[in-house]
């Protein structure tokens, strides 16, 4: 049977030139005078030719895609037509008119480049699974009693189960024509977290004139983890045959071992955003302006005490190093006009990490039969940070706090518990 499935276009970057547009139209009061930052967009209508895409009820990926880009592009130049639009693809064929998909991949980034684009935007749709009309799903209405073979070797018992008896029903597709996506980015991983860190859905950019000064790493970015986790069963019942049996059997040990490095830390410079402080673009953003480095960073070992600015405490980092000298003061109401004291602080976004955490988790496992196959009881033994280790949490980032670059708090001690378990 042939399954039938829907498109629902998306639309990839529709948030991320809305956004654009809204950051850097400048309000009625600003006082400097710039030129439009956005000048030339990119529209790529994805797939195209021999690369259809997601194959629909009725129509392909690549025939949506190029529909939408085209009304889109119509939309975007009726309402900012200074705006230079350059397509991909006009037509129903590979984008450079070519033959292989890959080649036409690099045709994209090489005419996005020859074109000084300043915002690429590419379309594509999403296929679901759930067929038209409906589809066949089952349920389970009960169980039924079965003989099966269990263990290894001299342990191999039949035992009885109940198995699951199951029962084919229709489910009614009650969707009816698309749904629609709008994204700024795929929402998957941490490209999603970061779309989400603050309430608006976007990303603060902090100079509009210089971009890849923002450039860095997303706050939930964790470059490296590593976890491991196992069981074994534990050979008591052999190193002590003559044992009774349901003491020596049933042991299992489960430890659970993980590393992670830090999270990206951010020092702001403390300025806050209001009325009557218009920050270094004239627009109100000296919340978003960071603060100064004036020397060489080098974390330090919390676990040491060490005393900077006649403070002592458990320090990650030289509070000194940092400072708001030459940011403009508070309100940096003289940045509106005078361009040469304008900044955003020396310190690039998520210039360094958070301490690193490395644990140990282990638990031990005791099953034992009652009587039968039909009850049994089950003991364990869990510790959590085993190894009591010190696991720091982040640093104070404050610049305007009685504790910057300290370390004040850290991860639960060792925990043990115990449970008892009966089943029947």
């Amino acid at each position: 049977m042939t399954k039938k499935i829907w498109i629902i276009p998306s639309i990839i970057g529709f948030f991320g030139i809305a956004t654009a547009f809204t950051l850097h139209r400048p309000p009625e009061k600003n006082l400097l005078a710039s030129p439009p930052v956005l000048r030339t967009l990119i529209i790529d209508p994805g797939h195209g030719g021999k690369d259809p895409g997601a194959h629909g009820l009725h129509s392909h990926e690549a025939d949506i895609a190029l529909d939408i880009a085209m009304k889109f592009g119509k939309a975007v130049k009726e309402a900012f037509p200074d705006i230079k639009i350059v397509y991909t693809r006009t037509t129903d064929e590979l984008p450079g008119g070519g033959s292989d998909i890959k080649q036409a991949l690099r045709y994209r980034a090489e005419l996005a480049n020859r074109s000084k684009g300043d915002l690429f935007i590419s379309f594509h749709c999403n296929a679901t699974d759930q067929p038209a009309g409906g589809w066949y799903a089952k349920r389970v209405i009960g169980h039924k009693k079965q003989q099966v073979w269990q263990g290894k070797g001299k342990r191999r018992k039949k035992v009885t189960i109940l198995a699951p008896i199951y029962e084919s029903y229709w489910v009614e597709n009650t969707r009816k024509g698309t749904e629609t996506y709008v994204w700024a980015a795929d929402r998957s991983g941490s490209k999603g977290d970061k779309i989400s860190e603050n309430e608006e859905g976007g990303e603060q950019v902090e100079d509009s004139r210089n971009l890849r000064r923002d450039y860095g790493r997303s706050d939930f970015d964790i470059r490296h983890r590593f976890t491991f986790s196992g069981g074994w069963d534990l050979p008591f019942d052999r190193t002590w045959s003559s044992g009774p049996k349901r003491l020596t059997q049933g042991w299992t040990l489960a430890p659970i071992f993980s590393y992670r490095t830090g999270f990206p830390l951010d020092v702001n410079g403390g300025l806050s955003r209001a009325r009557s402080r218009p920050g270094p673009s004239g627009a109100g953003d000296s919340n978003l302006v960071h603060a100064n480095l004036t020397g060489p960073l080098t974390l330090l070992d919390p676990r040491v005490g060490q005393t900077f600015n006649s403070r002592a405490g458990n320090y990650y980092f030289n509070p000194a190093l940092f400072t708001q000298n030459g940011l403009g003061g508070s309100t940096c109401t003289p940045c509106a006009t005078n361009p040469a004291i304008r900044t955003y602080g020396s310190l690039p976004r998520n210039a360094f990490r958070g301490p690193s955490r490395t644990n140990l988790d282990l638990a031990i496992i005791k099953m034992t039969p009652l009587w039968g196959d039909k009850a049994r009881m089950e003991f364990r033994a869990e510790f959590f940070n085993v190894l009591n280790a010190a696991q720091f949490r982040d640093p104070s980032t404050s610049i305007t706090g009685g504790t910057f670059g300290q370390i004040n708090t850290t991860y639960d001690p060792r925990i043990i518990q115990f449970g008892l378990k009966f089943e029947y």
